[in-house]
């Protein structure tokens, strides 16, 4: 599935306009400029978004000034993304 880049994004608590960061591109995900896309399937126990009973997932975009106003409601994950990358190829190795 592909999403083609939003060149709209508003944040959701805000309302502030941002523009696409990947501006005419296409992708299987998108990104805003200055602020965070997030992409969910929904969750187990919403009654709004549940992509496994109703097919419906939801993007969420957040700018930036929203996330550091607002970083006290955070809960920041640190990610290595070299560390990831090293554990699937292993994973892959396996599997062969």
């Amino acid at each position: 599935m592909e999403i083609k880049a939003n060149p709209n994004h508003v944040c959701f608590k805000c309302g502030h306009k941002m523009e696409s960061a990947l501006q005419g591109e296409e992708f299987f995900w998108d990104a805003a400029a200055d602020g965070v896309v997030f992409h969910g399937g929904g969750s187990y126990g919403s009654m709004a978004y549940d992509s496994v009973v109703n097919d419906i997932g939801v993007n969420l975009v957040v700018c930036d000034e929203c996330l550091k106003k607002n970083k006290n409601r955070l809960q920041e994950i640190k990610i290595n993304f070299k560390e990831l990358n090293k554990m699937l190829k292993n994973k892959e190795k396996s599997h062969e």
